[in-house]
């Protein structure tokens, strides 16, 4: 949290297989500038009186995957307003939203191609109107087994547990029946050949290219402008 700093300047914040809960809020950019990339996987933030990330000072790229958000009563839970690079919500889940700005609660960035994919927006969680790209998100309760005593397993029959991009759980990877909620970095084998999205985009100064092959093999990348 950086508030009320300013002069202050940061090139990246990367937060990932962290629990925030019963505090004020997660990274907070007002004054203190951002220039680079803030990244949220694999956490939890629940209980807050203020935003989960409001990043409004500098210019940054977003992005939050496998995130389970739960009970915010600040005015947003996501404020991006003013920044021109790319942001992605993807596979996460938004739940129980008490502030003041129902409707438009998570704000993105001033990017075209800024989205929000495969999330739950749950209970009073709205979408700002500026959002360019939205798909497959649902507005289905996840069946949290005790969000009030803070346990966010998800439950048999959660659509939540289907719901990702690659066909499995959506939020923080910690509540899935079975997982220890650190992601294992050995992925199951390619079926298929897949070149995801890259991140942050556009490149700032740099981005992140994921691919998978069927087999092991040599491969070469090549960038057109």
């Amino acid at each position: 949290v950086l508030d009320d700093n300013d002069g202050a300047s940061v090139d990246t914040v990367i937060i990932d297989n962290s629990l925030v809960h019963d505090c004020d809020g997660g990274p907070y950019f007002k004054d203190a500038d951002l220039n680079g990339l803030i990244k949220v996987t694999n956490s939890t933030f629940a209980n807050l009186t203020d935003r989960f990330i409001r990043a409004q000072s500098g210019d940054a790229a977003g992005y939050i995957d496998h995130c389970t958000v739960y009970n915010l009563s600040g005015k947003r839970i996501i404020m991006a307003k003013g920044n021109s690079k790319q942001w992605i919500v993807t596979n996460s889940i938004f739940s129980t939203f008490t502030g003041s700005s129902p409707d438009d609660c998570i704000r993105p960035g001033d990017n075209e191609a800024d989205s929000l994919a495969f999330c739950i927006l749950h209970s009073d969680v709205g979408l700002h109107k500026d959002w360019e790209v939205v798909s497959d998100t649902s507005t289905a309760d996840p069946m949290f087994t005790d969000p009030a005593n803070g346990d966010f397993t998800l439950m048999d029959g959660s659509p939540a547990l289907t719901m990702a991009s690659d066909g499995g759980a959506i939020g923080d990877p910690r509540w899935v029946s079975g997982t220890t909620g650190i992601k294992n970095t050995q992925a199951s084998t390619p079926v298929d050949f897949k070149l995801s999205q890259n991140y942050p985009n556009p490149f700032n100064p740099s981005t992140h290219i994921v691919f998978t092959l069927a087999e092991k093999n040599h491969a070469t990348l090549t960038v057109h402008n």
